[in-house]
């Protein structure tokens, strides 16, 4: 399933730039041109193997000669890693420019074989603590400051300096959507597939099925699955 998603964005890239080069008379480089995004949620519980889902699918694709990058956005309204309980998240990993982030940027560099910066992760504290600085400092000239669309453009904002200069940004969107914690990254990633365009950005979601008594229920995943559609929907 992985490869098969993985080959469509590389034939839709290059359709893209057969186009573009047809048009202007002379071979366009795929990385002139604008940055996919590939989105990883998970519903029903947490644990699902998100992460190593969006690196397999970052592997995949750099092995097509693309450029890729990973991002980690985490519900948490800690500002990093750094903080956090080594018993329920295990140790944080520390980036080249010194940025204690989760667990999983270890997974993504491996996978990769690239390193990344502090962009690649980001909770919701940091988000929160940049709104109320930027508030207090007069940025919004006196407007209310809400989640949306304040909240809600600023995720926004950290997701594209995170994708600038890449083919493929992928970014995972930590804990279970339906949670009242996550809502707001999830309506993020709505408003931002309409800034960005429906065809350049993708939606990957992950679900369990449990088994009791012997028979598969898939009650749970349905019952998440308005919360994808409302992020899938533009």
């Amino acid at each position: 399933m992985l490869l098969v998603r993985s080959e469509r964005l590389l034939l839709r890239l290059r359709l893209k730039q057969r186009m573009i080069g047809e048009i202007n008379g002379e071979c366009t480089s795929v990385s002139e041109k604008q940055t996919k995004f590939v989105f990883v949620t998970g519903g029903v519980l947490s644990g699902l193997g998100k992460g190593i889902t969006g690196a397999s699918i970052a592997n995949l694709l750099k092995a097509r000669g693309l450029s890729v990058n990973l991002q980690k956005c985490d519900p948490y309204l800690n500002v990093d890693a750094g903080m956090l309980n080594p018993r329920e998240h295990g140790e944080c990993f520390v980036t080249k420019d010194g940025a204690e982030t989760d667990l999983d940027l270890g997974h993504y560099e491996r996978f990769i074989d690239q390193e990344l910066t502090r962009e690649s992760s980001l909770m919701s504290g940091r988000v929160l603590l940049g709104v109320i600085e930027a508030e207090r400092s007069g940025k919004y000239g006196g407007n209310t400051v809400q989640i949306i669309p304040h909240v809600t453009r600023a995720i926004q904002e950290h997701v594209l300096a995170a994708a600038e200069g890449f083919d493929v940004h992928i970014v995972e969107i930590g804990g279970t959507v339906g949670d009242y914690e996550s809502l707001s990254f999830v309506e993020a990633i709505r408003e931002l597939r309409m800034r960005v365009g429906r065809k350049t950005a993708s939606l990957s979601t992950l679900s369990t099925c449990r088994t009791s008594a012997q028979v598969m229920s898939s009650k749970a995943s349905q019952l998440k699955t308005p919360f994808v559609n409302c992020a899938a929907s533009v």
